[in-house]
C-alpha cells in the first residue's frame, strides 16, 4: 500500500526532494498535533471535534507519508485539498461563522488557530514543490538540508 502512494526518498537530506518532504511533513504534523488539541477544546459541539479529529488524523498521515517516501502526485493532491479546505473552514468560521453548527458559532482568532493557520499555509509551497518532476535531478549540500531541518524542527517545536 505505501508503495502506492509514496517512492524511496534519496539517501540523505542532498536530496531536495526528500528535505522538502521532510521540512513539509514538520509543518503538515504540527498543524496535526495542533487539531487534536483543539478538538479537546471543542468537546460540547460534537460534530467540530470529530471534524477536528479527521482533519488531524489526516494531517499527521500525510506528514507520516511524506516522511516516509517521495509522495506521488495523488497524494500530493489530495493534500493540498486537505489543507484548502481546512483552510477554507477556519477562514468561514472566523468571518462569518458555520452554517451547519447551532448559531453558525463564529469564533474569534486564537494563538493556537493561528498557529496551525501558518503551518498549513507552510505546507502549500512544499507540496507544490514536491510535484515538480524536474525537482529529481536537483542537489542540494547535505548540510545545508540538516540544517534547514534543524531550523524548521526547532521553529516548529517552539510555535507549538
Amino acid at each position: 500500500m505505501l508503495n502506492r502512494l509514496t517512492a524511496p526518498h534519496g539517501s540523505n537530506l542532498g536530496d531536495p526532494g526528500r528535505l522538502i518532504a521532510h521540512v513539509t511533513a514538520i509543518f503538515m504534523l504540527g498543524a496535526g498535533i495542533i487539531h487534536l488539541s483543539a478538538a479537546s477544546d471543542h468537546e460540547a459541539l460534537p460534530l467540530m471535534m470529530v471534524g477536528f479529529l479527521i482533519v488531524a488524523l489526516l494531517q499527521i498521515a500525510v506528514g507520516g507519508l511524506l516522511l516516509a517516501g517521495r509522495p506521488r502526485r495523488l497524494l500530493l493532491w489530495g493534500a493540498v485539498a486537505l489543507t484548502v479546505s481546512s483552510l477554507g473552514l477556519w477562514f468561514m468560521s472566523r468571518t462569518m461563522g458555520l452554517p451547519f453548527l447551532p448559531d453558525g458559532h463564529m469564533e474569534p482568532i486564537g494563538f493556537k488557530d493561528g498557529v496551525t493557520v501558518v503551518f498549513q499555509l507552510a505546507t502549500l509551497p512544499g507540496l507544490f514543490l514536491l510535484m515538480n518532476r524536474h525537482l529529481a535531478g536537483m542537489v542540494v549540500p547535505a548540510a545545508f538540508g540538516s540544517q534547514a531541518m534543524s531550523v524548521m524542527g526547532v521553529g516548529a517545536t517552539l510555535l507549538m
